[in-house]
């Protein structure tokens, strides 16, 4: 089977810059690396990690990093729900709006 050469981006997802990240992540930015080492990937290996990354957040205003997997180099992705969460949700929401102008 062949893999995807490129992350597939949703029209409406909109890319975050690290401080973005941060004040979405809140609190659980502590926990980042684990985040970046728990990720997606077709690959055996046990140590993995997310690398050459971009930050999205979806429709939902859920977190979705896309990058490349550090053992096999192949693409990877981490989701991260915080959408659910009514002041993360609404955080997001003002991202967007403050986007748009």
């Amino acid at each position: 089977m062949e893999r995807k050469k490129e992350h597939q981006i949703q029209p409406k997802d909109l890319e975050l810059n690290e401080w973005e990240f941060r004040l979405l992540m809140g609190e659980a930015w502590e926990h980042r690396q684990l985040f970046l080492d728990s990720i997606f990937c077709l690959c055996a290996s046990e140590e993995k990690t997310l690398v050459e990354f971009k930050i999205y957040l979806n429709t939902l205003n859920d977190l979705v990093l896309r990058g490349k997997c550090s053992a096999c180099g192949e693409l990877a992705a981490r989701y991260i729900e915080i959408g659910e969460d009514q002041e993360k949700f609404k955080a997001g929401e003002h991202l967007r709006k403050a986007r748009k102008g």
